[in-house]
Parts: C-alpha cells; structure tokens; sequence
C-alpha cells in the first residue's frame, strides 16, 4: 500500500470520526497540536539551544575580575534570571493548555448529553440517541488522552527547568 491509497483511505475515515465529535473534537485537535508544538519547542530549547545560553552566561561570569562585591551579587542574580526566563518561556502556557483540554473533554461530554436528552424528550429515535452518546464518549476521551501526556510533559519541563537553573547557580560560584 503506497502513501496516496493510505491517504485515500484513512483520511475520510478521520474526517468522518471527527465530524461525529463535533466542533468540540476539532477544538481539541487544534489546542492538542498546539499544545505539542509547544513541547517540541521547549524540548529543542533545553537539549540544543539552552547548553549554548548556559555556556554564554558561565563564560561572562568568569571574564569578571572579582566576584564578592553586592556588585558582582546583582550580575550573577541577573545571569541567572537570564537562564531563567529562557527556559521558561511558555511554559504557563504548556500548564494551561492540557487543563484546556480536560474543560474541552467535558463540554463535549455537557454536550453530548444535552443532545441526548433532547432526543429523549422530542422523539425516542435511537440512532440520535446513540449518536448523542457517542459525542459525548468520544469528546471525554479525546480530552483526557491529549491532557494528561501534556501534564506529565509540563511537570516533566518545570523540574528540568528548575534543575538547569540551579546547576547554573552552582556554576556561578563566588572565588
């Protein structure tokens, strides 16, 4: 099976899963692929880019000639708040956004549920009834199974974060 049958077939069959979540799953999608984008970022920054920003910030505090001063005490608290604010660009809103998607998850189950009782009260038709339910599971799973590797991945950045800036206070030692 090459790549264009594979696309011919999965993607209507996506598409038709989707549409059955409702504009709710699409919400989800779009928040979740943000979301991931975020932590693909924030995970390039830390494993390529922060070594050479720590390096940076090592190498000015050791070009200092004396480092016991209030003077040299405000330089160091300043290259470390540089480090800091480095490593913790975005990172509320990588905390924010899979607490997003559980709201998400539970609107589409509020949703769901609402057009089920809808169906119940106007007629006993149980495909929509069905469809209904449906709705609802498929928001509530979509919503939890984008969240909660988004937590453990933020949690997961915070104490790196944290980790990286304390070995860079260690590094900046006063001689």
């Amino acid at each position: 099976m090459n790549t264009d049958e594979f696309y011919s077939l999965a993607l209507p069959e996506l598409t038709a899963w989707m549409d059955q979540g409702g504009t709710i799953l699409w919400s989800i999608a779009l928040v979740s692929c943000v979301l991931w984008l975020l932590i693909f970022e924030r995970y390039y920054f830390l494993l390529n880019q922060y070594p050479a920003l720590r390096q940076r910030l090592q190498q000015a505090w050791l070009a200092r000639t004396e480092h016991g001063s209030w003077y040299a005490h405000r330089i160091r608290i300043g290259l470390l708040s540089e480090a800091k604010l480095g490593l913790q660009r975005h990172l509320c809103l990588l905390q924010i956004l899979p607490q997003i998607l559980l709201l998400l998850g539970l609107l589409g189950t509020v949703s769901g549920m609402i057009s089920v009782f809808e169906v119940l009260y106007l007629h006993a038709n149980l495909r929509s009834l069905a469809d209904g339910i449906s709705q609802a599971l498929l928001t509530t799973m979509a919503g939890l199974l984008t969240a909660l590797p988004g937590l453990f991945c933020s949690a997961d950045l915070l104490k790196r974060m944290h980790w990286e800036v304390q070995k860079l206070a260690d590094l900046l030692t006063f001689t």
